[in-house]
């Protein structure tokens, strides 16, 4: 190929044609000449022999130069990356000497620092003569990069999304799902490959699935929401928050469903513990409140029987001794009456006895021991007199301490009080313990005897917190609650023992220490 010939292709683009031949279509020509200047298709020729090149206007061009530059054999290939260097080399030789066809594709680096891809395409047209083309690649090539980085990005955002995505045929079978799918379902991906959605579809959301599936491939909806159970490969279930829309060709048909799920097992398991947790609260609260109205009727109760007795002590004690001292106050008053100094003498002791019935009776409603001096001291009194009263022997290691907070004496007081009482009416024991521990944290009091114990009926009653248990020991349980305490109970056929545990309030919120005045 002669250089008029490639300067003539250039303007003409009719390969081989010399000035000499008779112009068979002259409109053709132009055309096809301006079709390889618009696809930036460029000739050339290759000397092996020689080592020399022949290049056309826009061969030069693709290899960064100007269509007047001069461009020799070591030029072009210079102008090759040389990652891509000896791989050009060799396949033109070897085109050249086996008579094959030449099809490369290689970078050059043009001189303003930019790399472009070309193809180098020809064959052998003499003993030691290529010819050919050199096409722009470049934004080919481009194109190819970015749909190849597109179709990465979407297949690493598919597999390694955090939720399931799944492409779904029309035919409800799975086209393609991502590693999400596969490990909430504990299927395989071969073995949900083709599987219709239906099958691990629960039978109870099935209906509506199916409903807005119809809706949305009938173009009604244009997505749908909704949560729904899977059914695992191990028939367990899974909650997930499904989003479904359809994928349509560029015509706008209806191709496939695309389906993202969020797997909300979790948040539903805690709505269904938190559903159960409020229907066993309002359980609990209803039993409460019953036991609550049958412990307030029966305290009222014990108030009216209360007064009554306290009445009768007042009548039959008191009322008696105030009776025989009117008497003798009338009989002092008549001048007639010897004896008078028999009936003063009478008199003094009646008013004695009457005084101390009447601070029996008070100590017994509210000790004064209790503010003066403590719990400690008001123990020791009653339990001293409630083993006189009753015959049973009492045993009690009650630590004088720094006072307590006054609602926490009152309350071991009275548990106290209905303790040894309940002892004297049902156990049958004839001894009993009290003790009692205080340190930085907790005070413990204990009472315990060796009687018959408890049914086990009363016993889980009280357990259960169960309206029917003895109002005595609920209102303990009552009284220890409100200052934040805790009644234990325990009772078998060797006798009953009673533990309460208060926390302690800081030292700044306790009474003054024993002995000291408030």
């Amino acid at each position: 190929m002669k250089d008029d010939e490639i300067t003539y292709l250039d303007k003409s683009s009719v390969v081989n044609r010399r000035p000499s031949e008779p112009d068979l279509s002259a409109r053709v020509d132009e055309v096809f000449s301006d079709s390889l200047l618009a696809a930036r298709i460029g000739m050339w020729e290759f000397d092996a022999a020689n080592e020399e090149i022949k290049c056309s206007a826009q061969c030069k061009e693709n290899f960064g130069r100007k269509a007047s530059d001069e461009i020799n054999f070591r030029q072009w290939v210079d102008a090759i990356d040389p990652d891509d260097r000896d791989g050009l080399h060799s396949a033109l030789f070897n085109a050249v000497n086996n008579a094959g066809d030449l099809e490369v594709e290689c970078r050059v680096n043009w001189p303003d620092g930019s790399t472009h891809c070309i193809l180098l395409r020809g064959g052998k047209v003499g003993p030691q003569t290529l010819a050919g083309i050199s096409a722009e690649l470049t934004s080919h090539k481009h194109a190819q990069e970015a749909a190849r980085e597109s179709e990465d990005r979407f297949r690493i955002n598919f597999e390694q999304a955090a939720v399931v995505i799944a492409h779904v045929g029309l035919d409800g079978r799975f086209l393609r799902i991502n590693q999400k799918f596969c490990d909430i379902l504990g299927f395989t991906r071969e073995e949900m490959i083709g599987r219709d959605f239906r099958v691990i579809t629960h039978p109870d959301d099935l209906e509506k699935n199916l409903r807005d599936v119809d809706n949305l491939r009938d173009g009604m909806i244009d997505r749908f929401f909704a949560e729904k159970r899977y059914l695992r490969k191990d028939g367990r279930i899974v909650w997930v928050n499904l989003t479904s829309s359809l994928a349509r060709s560029r015509d706008g048909r209806p191709e496939y469903f695309i389906s993202v799920a969020e797997d909300i097992t979790t948040r539903k398991q805690m709505e269904q513990a938190l559903v159960e947790s409020h229907a066993q609260l309002e359980a609990q609260v209803e039993e409460r409140t019953a036991a609550l109205r049958s412990l307030s009727a029966r305290l009222l109760q014990m108030q009216d029987e209360e007064r009554r007795r306290i009445a009768r002590e007042l009548h039959d004690s008191i009322g008696q001794y105030l009776t025989a001292l009117t008497i003798n106050m009338d009989l002092l008053s008549r001048p007639e009456v010897e004896r008078k100094e028999s009936l003063v003498a009478d008199s003094k002791e009646i008013v004695d006895r009457c005084l101390t019935e009447t601070r029996t009776l008070s100590h017994l409603l509210h000790p004064p021991l209790l503010d003066e001096t403590g719990f400690f001291s008001a123990a020791q009194w009653y339990v001293q007199g409630f083993a006189q009263r009753s015959g049973i022997r009492v045993d009690i290691d009650v630590p004088s301490q720094e006072r307590l907070p006054s609602t926490v004496e009152i309350m071991l007081f009275r548990v106290l009080q209905e303790a040894l009482t309940n002892i004297h009416r049902h156990s049958g024991s004839s001894a009993a313990e009290v003790r009692m521990e205080v340190d930085a944290e907790k005070v413990l009091l204990e009472i315990r005897d060796y009687g018959r114990g408890m049914s086990p009926e009363m016993l889980r009653g009280f357990h259960a917190r169960r309206a029917r248990v003895g109002v005595g020991l609920a209102g303990m349980r009552e009284r220890v609650a409100e200052v934040g305490g805790k009644l234990e109970l325990k009772s078998d056929s060797s006798g009953t023992t009673v533990r309460v545990r208060v926390p302690v309030s800081p030292a700044d919120d306790r009474m003054p220490r024993h002995g000291a005045m408030a």
